[in-house]
């Protein structure tokens, strides 16, 4: 008898300590969500309020050299240092919510990727963003892709070896550059055009990185990373699903990085 209202009182604790911990962990959940949610639209507000000090001025440009924007003091003086990383390089291969002509552009671009790399094409592609590609970030099997998709033939060419000479020589791209470079090329009037629709130096898409530190800057603390669409100032053609985002900063995709490498940072 003893040892049976041993087992049941050792099943009772086993199923209260389980519904507890589904307690705990429904309640951590919550409180996750509503952190993501208030981290997402804080810093969503930081980077808006950011880009319009600098409203003329490519993102590109005012980034550190490791990509810092910038470093904010919030509550009981802790830090929270936001780095920006370009992340429209890669040809867009989710081509919902575009024109049909951005489509039938877009599919050739992949068309075009997958004839020249074959298996590794979908190292070369992303899902979010704009349909243009950011000439500052832009392997070189994706810059020749868009060029081929603009011209049909091989008279682009010459702009992508121009454009990667450039970038090696002045390590950044501004607009105007890319303007000049595209003017210069062998490119027929109607290609030029279609080729400044497809070759940005002033993306929209950015990978987002934060992490928190304490008031004295030091310690790891907590980190974030997700994507931002950052529309002020970006270059995003009509009949872009991008052009249609409400506000001039979306974050998506927003998640903790429990690691502390340095390495997620670039990730």
């Amino acid at each position: 008898m003893v040892l049976l209202l041993t087992l049941v009182a050792g099943i009772m604790l086993a199923v209260m300590i389980e519904r507890n911990t589904a307690q705990v962990a429904a309640t951590q959940r919550e409180l996750d969500a509503y952190t993501f949610a208030h981290a997402t639209r804080g810093l969503g507000d930081a980077l808006d309020a950011w880009t319009k000090f600098y409203p003329r001025t490519p993102i590109a440009e005012l980034l550190d050299e490791d990509g810092r924007a910038f470093t904010i003091t919030v509550e009981r003086g802790q830090q929270v240092t936001v780095h920006l990383i370009d992340g429209q390089g890669l040809a867009l291969a989710n081509l919902t919510g575009l024109s049909q002509a951005n489509v039938r552009t877009g599919r050739e671009v992949l068309r075009h990727l997958r004839e020249d790399t074959g298996d590794k094409a979908p190292m070369f592609v992303r899902e979010d963003g704009p349909l243009a590609v950011s000439v500052n970030t832009a392997p070189l099997e994706v810059l020749e892709a868009v060029l081929a998709a603009v011209s049909g033939d091989e008279s682009g060419s010459g702009l992508v070896t121009d454009l990667v000479a450039r970038r090696d020589a002045e390590g950044l791209i501004d607009p105007q550059a890319l303007q000049t470079a595209i003017d210069q090329s062998a490119l027929s009037p109607e290609h030029k055009n279609r080729a400044k629709a497809l070759l940005t130096a002033n993306p929209a898409l950015w990978r987002v990185h934060a992490r928190a530190s304490g008031a004295d800057g030091r310690g790891t603390g907590v980190a974030y990373r997700g994507w931002a669409i950052i529309t002020r100032g970006a270059t995003v053609a009509s009949g872009d699903r991008a052009a249609a985002v409400q506000r001039s900063v979306a974050i998506f995709g927003w998640e903790r990085v429990e690691s502390n490498d340095e390495a997620d940072r670039r990730n």
